[in-house]
């Protein structure tokens, strides 16, 4: 049986909602865990979401981290560039996520607040580090598995000789249409 209940429990039992405070107030209390329904918003953004994750995957893969934060910021810049409505889906995605998140009266009070735009950008950087969501890194493996057993073994660690011993000749190769026993 797969028992979702035992495995968020297993993972928020050192997790309480935690608050958010912005400028010598409490906002909101923020979820342990980020929920799904807060990125929704993003679907409606009209962009090539996969060409982004796809520039920052490669990108993280070879650079450090600022020459990849550069280059993905690229991209998006070019996207920008592209499409001219981008800028207004872009920021009402982040509207609708910080209401999904913070709740109604959490945003409000955020907005009220009047945040620059470095204070938004801290506030997402915090919350990805919180809610463990980092580019070119997935999260830990205790943080996404919830027990099991280890997998057994399925072949040999080493190579069985190919040569045979009596000729010193390399076995022949079967045609690609014909099948190996194993």
């Amino acid at each position: 049986m797969l028992d979702l209940d035992a495995a968020r429990a297993e993972r928020t039992a050192a997790g309480d909602p935690f608050p958010l405070r912005f400028r010598g107030q409490i906002i909101c209390t923020l979820p342990p865990e980020l929920p799904l329904d807060a990125l929704e918003p993003l679907t409606e953004i009209d962009v090539d979401i996969a060409l982004i994750f796809r520039t920052a995957i490669d990108a993280f893969k070879g650079q450090d981290a600022d020459a990849a934060t550069v280059s993905v910021l690229d991209t998006v810049i070019d996207l920008l560039v592209m499409n001219k409505k981008l800028p207004d889906e872009v920021l009402e995605a982040v509207k609708k996520i910080g209401r999904r998140l913070m709740g109604d009266q959490g945003y409000e009070a955020f907005i009220a607040a009047r945040p620059s735009v470095p204070d938004v950008i801290a506030l997402g950087k915090g919350l990805m580090s919180i809610y463990g969501l980092r580019l070119g890194e997935s999260p830990k493996s205790s943080a996404i598995s919830s027990g099991g057993t280890t997998s057994t073994q399925t072949s040999p660690t080493t190579t069985p000789m190919l040569t045979s011993a009596d000729s010193g000749e390399p076995p022949a190769s079967p045609d690609s249409s014909e099948s190996v026993a194993s």
